[in-house]
């Protein structure tokens, strides 16, 4: 993983760009790291945006402090904000397995956007990967 990171606020993606390349494991884990650098709790809702060259035979999920969203669930729901205390450190994950069959190996490379929002519409981004 290429190691940047983007911040519009006070809350930081520590994670850096989420760089995805293996040669056949069964399943590709990456921890994407959330920092609540201010004084005060914050509520945070989250997208993830594959690359036009995301492999088709890749199923994408992300848990965050709520629960493991449904394959290919790329966004949060507005019903469940992530509650991060002042700061605080958390670690939210994003899982790549083989679509077609969970026993094939997932094989390629390709990258994704996760971005940050401090509202339940996703209108106003607070941090992103590069």
């Amino acid at each position: 993983m290429l190691v940047s990171f983007g911040t519009f606020a006070q809350v930081e993606i520590t994670s850096g760009s989420i760089i995805l390349e293996t040669l056949g494991t069964d399943q590709l884990f990456i921890e994407i790291n959330i920092t609540n650098n201010s004084s005060t709790s914050t509520e945070i809702y989250w997208n993830y945006e594959p690359s036009e060259n995301y492999p088709e035979n890749w199923k994408t999920q992300i848990c965050d402090l709520n629960l493991c969203y449904d394959w290919d669930d790329l966004e949060s729901s507005a019903n469940f904000p992530n509650v991060i205390d002042a700061g605080q450190k958390v670690t939210f994950t994003l899982k790549i397995k083989n679509r077609i069959d969970e026993t094939l190996p997932v094989v390629g490379s390709s990258f994704g956007i996760f971005n940050l929002f401090d509202d339940p519409h996703k209108k106003n981004r607070i941090a992103t990967t590069l």
